[in-house]
């Protein structure tokens, strides 16, 4: 992208860390990114704007309407003032031109601020963008498509959605019961890759603070694929995962029961060990569970819990297992035992 404007520049990355660019698109950053470390410099100064004002614009269930530049701007000075020499530079108003112009960065920050605020203000006052604080948030689609969010995820979907095609884009994890139309292939948009349906139900982990991006298809069949060309094709019963560092697809039979557990808030356990059954508390209720005594980790337990919190789960093992497990923060939790 050598002799690309800076504005499509711009708006590619904006494009890129709003989970709407498509694979064409994320495949331009990538590259402009290794074309030289100034570019990758200058799409995190980005990306740690956006990140800030990303966390500040949350609102469960609504759209994102607006950004305060002025009251961003305050956010920014508080970020970039810095330690040098063991003093700590402070910004003034009066001298936003002067202090910017003194390092190439903070000039890309403060341009970026602008360019993120301006062009997401721009893009979702005509869109939809929901956001759910706890799992079970349910999104009817203007195409009588349905998603149901799982806790600290979104979905964005645009203005046009349904009139030319159907694309939303997802941070988080998801469950998509898509309505037919032919002519309308259904996508989303995930970081480094997307899945593109005609009518179908799945779900779809990818979070941001894991390597890999997973699809399990419940009925039906979708393309999951990546800006570099390669893709898979999963059916009924499968599962995909994607690497986000190495670009590559590996798909299994779906041999996990509880995948949606986070949704139906039902767990089935029909005889597994409890490294296993910790594993899984661990994805579904985003748990810190640590098991300190290796004679515990293979007791065996078979039990099925419904609408249960991960307290009154914990509870259970504990009376079931010669185990104890001390709670030692919010969803922190320490397992010793003598064993089974």
């Amino acid at each position: 992208m050598d002799n690309t404007s800076n504005d499509i520049v711009q708006e590619l990355i904006v494009k890129y860390l709003a989970g709407e660019a498509g694979t064409d698109d994320i495949r331009m950053i990538e590259n402009w990114r290794k074309e030289n470390p100034g570019n990758n410099n200058q799409f995190l100064e980005y990306k740690k704007i956006w990140d800030i004002a990303e966390k500040r614009s949350h609102q469960p269930g609504k759209a994102l309407t607006g950004i305060d530049l002025d009251h961003e701007w305050e956010i920014l000075k508080n970020w970039i003032g810095h330690s040098e020499n063991g003093k700590t530079v402070h910004i003034h108003p009066s001298q936003k031109i002067s202090f910017l112009q003194q390092n190439w960065l903070r000039v890309a920050a403060a341009v970026a601020l602008v360019v993120v605020s301006v062009i997401a203000i721009n893009y979702f006052s005509q869109g939809t963008h929901y956001y759910a604080e706890e799992p079970g948030l349910e999104v009817n689609l203007p195409d009588g498509s349905q998603v149901t969010l799982n806790a600290d995820s979104r979905i964005t979907l645009s203005k046009s959605f349904n009139e030319k095609g159907r694309v939303v884009s997802l941070k988080g994890e998801a469950f998509f019961e898509v309505s037919p139309d032919a002519e309308k292939p259904f996508t989303v948009r995930l970081r480094k890759s997307e899945v593109t349906v005609l009518g179908t139900a799945f779900n779809i982990r990818a979070l941001n603070d894991e390597e890999l991006i997973e699809v399990v298809v419940h009925s039906g069949k979708v393309r999951f694929s990546s800006p570099n060309g390669n893709w898979i094709h999963l059916v009924a019963g499968q599962k995909g995962l994607f690497s986000k560092d190495s670009g590559g697809f590996n798909k299994f039979e779906n041999m996990d029961i509880n995948y949606l557990s986070w949704k139906t808030r039902e767990i089935i356990f029909p005889d597994d060990e409890l490294h296993f059954i910790i594993s899984t508390l661990n994805r579904i209720y985003d748990a810190q569970i640590v098991i300190e005594s290796q004679r515990v980790e293979f007791c065996r337990v078979s039990v099925r819990f419904k609408d249960q919190s991960l307290d009154s789960i914990l509870r259970v093992l504990e009376s079931t297992l010669d185990i104890t497990i001390e709670k030692q923060g919010d969803k922190k939790y320490v397992i010793t035992g003598s064993g089974c």
